[in-house]
């Protein structure tokens, strides 16, 4: 940082400048000396924020989002981060009416006409359950972490569902859900909701996470037809996922090469199978030991179908990811350190799926130590099992 710099704008420019080149402490001590210069700016403590927790202090991250949101009160990425980071550190009550209100900063809300629904029981003048539409605002994997609040709904009313075509064959096994439909608005509804508001709309804390049961499961045909396959491979049947959708914003901090993973592919006695789409799937074709059969894999329901047979996935922060979680399959992930809010801090468990344990960065951007636990801890459950 250079010490003859004294405009603040500059200061915090530099300060962004060096934190996407990944020097984080130099980008803290500019960051702080423009909030020196300019107190309570509210873009400077979102920066520093951010910067503090990609260092893991999410604490003083929270914090100083506190004191943007005091000094610009319409600052809705900030809000939206406050939440986030307040949900990370288990304070759910505080950080999801915050991530929700500025969540519109980050992803807009799908307009859907007519009144939203409050979680009342519902009839029809008929006297027959009035029908909730609830229309996925998220990612394909928030849509099925937050799919196992369904059956509540279904308790208050009828319920339908509109989004991804590729999760339609997939719930199809989902307890409660009447229809999956495409795109909203979707069939006819009395009342909707966006799924994005289901935890704060049942009170939720990661004490009280609804669904802790496998709540999806594998159509049996197509789980035959995969372990047919997989019968025919020698040892634990692991599937693997390195790279989330090159699309969203933090991938790059999530998603690894294929080839970052030989540590894990060399513990014996495992057969590897690719659960990888996209264009990252491509990788697999340096990996002669990495069975793939992606090209038979047109949707999640297939997914399951092959996750089914499977003894354990390993993952980075994909949907893939949360569809073992909720079938209740056994599976690790592989975790950034400025995680998800979902995964909480300082646990290697979930509290949204029990089958889910972590192996964390202790430092961002470095993966070889949590893929070096992971293999660790692979090598020992197979000579366990073994012996």
């Amino acid at each position: 940082m250079s010490a003859t710099i004294l405009d603040p704008a500059a200061l915090e420019a530099e300060g962004r400048a060096l934190a996407t080149a990944g020097r984080l402490a130099d980008a803290t001590a500019a960051l702080r000396e423009s909030l020196a210069l300019r107190p309570g700016h509210a873009d400077t403590l979102l920066t520093l924020a951010l910067v503090r927790r990609d260092l893991d202090d999410w604490e003083e991250a929270a914090r100083l989002l506190a004191d943007a949101c005091v000094a610009d009160p319409g600052h809705a990425y900030a809000r939206y981060c406050l939440g986030t980071v307040l949900l990370a550190l288990g304070r759910y009550e505080e950080g999801m009416p915050a991530r929700l209100a500025g969540r519109h900063s980050v992803i807009p809300e799908n307009a859907i006409p007519g009144e939203p629904w409050r979680g009342e029981a519902m009839q029809t003048s008929r006297g027959d359950p009035a029908t909730l539409l609830l229309h996925a605002d998220g990612g394909l994997g928030d849509t099925i972490m937050l799919a196992r609040y369904v059956p509540l709904c279904a308790a208050r009313c009828k319920v339908v569902m509109a989004g991804h075509p590729s999760l339609a064959r997939l719930f199809a096994t989902l307890p409660g859900l009447a229809e999956f439909a495409g795109a909203p608005p979707g069939p006819l509804y009395h009342r909707h909701l966006p799924m994005e508001h289901l935890p704060q709309l049942w009170g939720t804390t990661p004490d009280t996470v609804p669904g802790r049961e496998p709540y999806l499961a594998a159509d049996p045909a197509i789980a035959a037809r995969f372990a047919r396959r997989l019968a025919a491979l020698p040892g634990r049947k692991i599937g693997l996922v390195w790279a989330g959708n090159a699309s969203f914003a933090s991938d790059h901090e999530r998603s690894i090469p294929l080839a970052a993973l030989a540590p894990i592919l060399a513990v014996p006695g495992v057969s590897f199978v690719s659960l990888q789409l996209g264009p990252a799937a491509d990788q697999a074709h340096d990996q002669p030991e990495l069975h793939d059969w992606t090209a038979d894999i047109t949707d999640f329901a297939d997914t399951a179908g092959l996750i089914d047979g499977l003894d354990l996935v390993i993952s980075v922060d994909t949907a893939v990811l949360h569809l073992a979680g909720a079938m209740g399959k056994p599976v690790w992930l592989l975790n950034r350190l400025n995680t998800d809010w979902r995964w909480g801090l300082g646990r290697s468990d979930s509290a949204w799926y029990p089958s889910l344990r972590q192996f964390r960065q202790t430092t961002l951007g470095d993966w070889a130590p949590p893929i070096a636990a992971a293999a660790t801890a692979l090598a020992r459950e197979v000579a366990g099992s073994s012996g």
